[in-house]
């Protein structure tokens, strides 16, 4: 048994890379193993070095802090349904962008926040509240907090280290993974050479996501108020900067959606932090052939979305003062039919995801009980529960009513007839005795 288990870790790390990802964290900041469990010291450690480097002794922590809570980012609730060819849109790094697109680094803060939702929202109401800073030459976040532009803080430079190496091995992993899915798409069926082109898909993901760990807990640590570098006027600057990018994008899309198309609705389904999912079913000119359509949504995301989505956020960009706009919001997937339920909860049949064209579809959940374990049976073993219910899934989304019916009412004598140790999960069980009537049987 200690022989074959082992072999399963060995296995799961070839799959997942978590030693890798654990070993280049470490060396990129140059940290001991055990501070990799928490992030505050690991970028202590980066921005450290990256000073030391140039000569410059980092400071004294501050010993009093606030502890007053930061707000986070926005979400849009979807009006829950079935939606046919829904394509997402991402902002590529969002916090660390604001971050070094606003040189957002206690040193070079030079007022702190005015406001907080209200300056967002009159914002996105139009209101030009930075027209002061800009004539300094000041950058402002949308909380009203300004920094200077003259020399980079400690804080972008670190971030724009990350952000680099990140991009540089996500491309690489990209290019590799189309590899792949065309020699899959010409017939390719060698596992010995399937093999080669997943372990080196799994040690760039390592690589890249190792940084996107770093990138993603840069903005955490500014909003701990036991970072060295602490700032709520930057955590939240951050944070409501995020929010106003986000909605004012949604708002140009769902513009030029309706001018491009003579319509008066909201093409953005649902938008999180940094994403805006948006339905195109508009687009395809013969909505019945799958492959066409989503052809006809990449041309026509690339050529009329692509340039207004540039063009809008050049506007932000320079509205807020910043040097150079470094809001990047790309095509992420196509699918042909998508279900959202609620916020953060959602299945998509994506054809293509970043370039990315699949030989056959694949399923992209959020929120949805076969992608969260705590709503499966901990002794599914054979994983039966789990496969029928996406399955159903793909009848939910592409096929009928009667369809679904039946397939449920054909899994009920299947499910009911299983053994009880595949359909139950064993649970600890305490203060028994409260639910005794005192003679041995339940009250």
């Amino acid at each position: 048994y200690n022989e074959q288990d082992v072999y399963l870790v060995e296995e799961l790390d070839q799959k997942k890379q978590f030693i890798r990802l654990i070993i280049t964290v470490i060396l990129m900041t140059k940290s001991r193993y055990q501070e990799n469990s928490g992030k505050v010291k690991l970028w202590d450690n980066l921005i450290y070095n990256l000073l030391k480097e140039e000569g410059i002794v980092i400071p004294p922590a501050p010993s009093i802090r606030t502890r007053e809570k930061i707000i986070g980012a926005y979400v849009k609730a979807p009006v829950p349904g079935k939606y046919r060819y829904p394509a997402s849109l991402d902002l590529t790094a969002l916090y660390p962008t604001i971050c070094m697109m606003l040189n957002m680094s206690p040193e070079t803060l030079v007022r702190e926040e005015q406001g907080r939702i209200d300056w967002v929202n009159r914002q996105l109401a139009g209101e030009d509240l930075s027209a002061d800073c800009r004539e300094q030459g000041f950058a402002m976040a949308a909380n009203g907090a300004a920094f200077r532009l003259d020399k980079v803080g400690v804080l972008p430079k670190g971030m724009r280290y990350v952000f680099e190496t990140r991009k540089k091995f996500k491309n690489l992993m990209l290019a590799e993974k189309s590899k792949k899915e065309k020699w899959l798409a010409a017939g390719g069926t060698d596992k010995a050479e399937l093999k080669v082109f997943d372990d080196k898909i799994a040690m760039l993901d390592a690589t890249q996501n190792a940084m996107k760990v770093l990138a993603n807990s840069g903005y955490g640590v500014t909003a701990n108020n036991a970072f060295r570098y602490f700032s709520r006027s930057i955590a939240e600057g951050i944070t409501l900067t995020g929010q106003l990018s986000i909605q004012y994008i949604s708002d140009a899309i769902n513009a030029k959606l309706n001018e491009q198309f003579g319509t008066d609705r909201d093409y953005v389904i649902t938008c999180d932090t940094d994403s805006a999912y948006l339905t195109l079913d508009r687009v395809p000119t013969d909505p019945k052939n799958i492959l066409q359509s989503v052809d006809e949504i990449d041309t026509f995301i690339n050529e009329i979305l692509q340039p207004h989505i540039n063009e809008s956020y050049q506007a932000l960009s320079d509205r807020l003062g910043a040097q150079k706009n470094m809001l990047d919001m790309k095509r992420e997937a196509i699918a042909d039919v998508g279900i959202f339920r609620g916020k953060k909860n959602y299945v998509l049949r994506v054809w293509d995801n970043e370039g990315v064209r699949f030989a056959e579809p694949e399923l992209k959940m959020t929120g949805i009980e076969t992608a969260r374990s705590d709503k499966i049976s901990e002794t599914d073993v054979l994983g039966f529960i789990r496969k029928k219910l996406e399955a159903d899934l793909e009848i939910l989304l592409t096929g009928t009513q009667e369809q679904l019916l039946t397939s449920i009412d054909e899994f009920k004598s299947v499910f009911y007839n299983a053994p009880i140790d595949v359909i139950a999960s064993p649970k600890g069980v305490s203060d028994i005795t409260s639910w005794l009537d005192g003679k041995g049987g339940l009250r």
